[in-house]
């Protein structure tokens, strides 16, 4: 029986990070991430994980 920490593996991790940015700059000294996204998946791209949690 696997135990509950036991680390999962995952072929693909696509992360997504949305910035807000101080309109008409195109540096990043201003920029802070608002909001992440991970996506995992195995080698036939189908899904194994996600954060965050949907909230529909």
């Amino acid at each position: 029986m696997a135990g509950k920490h036991e680390l999962e593996k995952f072929e693909y991790l696509f992360v997504d990070i949305e910035w807000n940015q101080t309109p008409g700059t195109n540096g990043i000294e201003d920029r802070e991430p608002i909001q992440i996204g991970v996506v995992a998946t195995d080698e036939s791209m189908n899904l194994k994980n996600h954060f965050p949690e949907r909230c529909d």
